[in-house]
């Protein structure tokens, strides 16, 4: 199969996560033939959750195919990894290219993407007989098609900020803290924070929130800052160690996306490797309309018809 990335950033590149991947996304990688035992992974027993001054660990069980432990790494380097090892297999991947919206036929079929490239916004077509819109949060192609987000939904937001500490870098259980208050209230806030070790001498500390007709609007530095202050010394999570500035992001809860900490990346590892299959089955067969069985109740976010989206793609030729 001939496979075109389009890369709308550049690698290594920087991005808000928690930087978490459990046993499911890593199975994930090793089905890729990533080499998690070279230089940079660090691995997890399980998770660390604490409230109210109490502990609970829960450990990663051995589950069917999946390991027994979880990975960590910094998504500058996790995503740079990732590029590179689709180009070794034999992927084109175009940088700074940004799609821009999808290609249809009569039929209201996607059959490619319309996209500009370099920094002066060249215009281009790509056309493919599969097309997979990875195109995270923001939902472009998605959105294009008709598709659209439960706004009955809430956006949560999330923030992280790397620091220097030798007292948590190798902590072989990624921590949650679900006793978060309102900075600005300080009534308990839906959500939760996490401090996961990077083994290189850093630690990811971060939080998500939703909002709350108690509370409003958060504001995640005040907040995390009144969280942090809560953390013993010894853990030298400080100002004078940050290694970047707090990063944050939405997180729409709707159709488009979800938390991105733990879960949500090793969900989407899974959901890359059911497209890749759902795309190679589709492409050695001729293309047909399939009716789909009626859905009971669909939510707010599927009842629209969305045209097109029987099949998956990835683009292979430029125009």
């Amino acid at each position: 199969m001939d496979v075109l990335l389009l890369e709308k950033g550049t690698f290594p590149r920087d991005k808000v996560c928690g930087d978490g991947l459990t046993p499911r996304g890593v199975q994930q990688l090793v089905r890729m033939g990533v080499d998690i035992d070279a230089p940079g992974w660090m691995r997890t027993k399980g998770m660390r959750w604490v409230c109210g001054g109490r502990q609970v660990h829960i450990d990663w069980p051995r589950s069917g195919s999946h390991p027994d432990f979880g990975l960590t790494r910094s998504r500058h380097d996790f995503d740079d990894i990732l590029a590179r090892h689709a180009v070794a297999a034999g992927a084109r991947l175009c940088l700074e290219t940004r799609a821009t919206g999808p290609l249809t036929d009569r039929a209201g079929r996607i059959v490619g993407v319309s996209a500009v490239t370099g920094a002066d916004k060249q215009p281009r077509t790509y056309r493919a007989p599969v097309v997979i819109a990875a195109d995270g949060a923001s939902a472009r192609t998605a959105l294009a098609m008709g598709l659209e987000r439960d706004r009955g939904k809430p956006m949560a937001t999330a923030a992280r900020r790397y620091y220097r500490s030798e007292a948590r870098t190798r902590d072989p259980y990624l921590e949650l803290w679900a006793d978060l208050r309102c900075s600005r209230t300080g009534r308990d806030l839906p959500g939760y924070g996490w401090i996961f070790p990077l083994g290189d001498g850093r630690v990811n500390v971060g939080l998500g929130a939703l909002p709350h007709r108690g509370h409003g609007t958060v504001d995640l530095r005040a907040t995390m800052d009144r969280w942090m202050a809560r953390m013993p010394a010894h853990w030298e999570l400080r100002e004078e160690n940050a290694e970047s500035p707090l990063r944050s992001a939405a997180l729409p809860m709707g159709s488009t996306g979800g938390p991105s900490t733990v879960a949500v990346c090793s969900w989407s590892a899974t959901a890359g490797a059911w497209s890749v299959r759902g795309a190679v089955r589709a492409s050695s067969r001729p293309w047909r309309r399939v009716r789909s069985p009626p859905r009971p109740s669909p939510s707010p976010c599927t009842a629209r018809r969305v045209p097109g989206v029987s099949r998956l793609c990835t683009s292979t030729r430029a125009r």
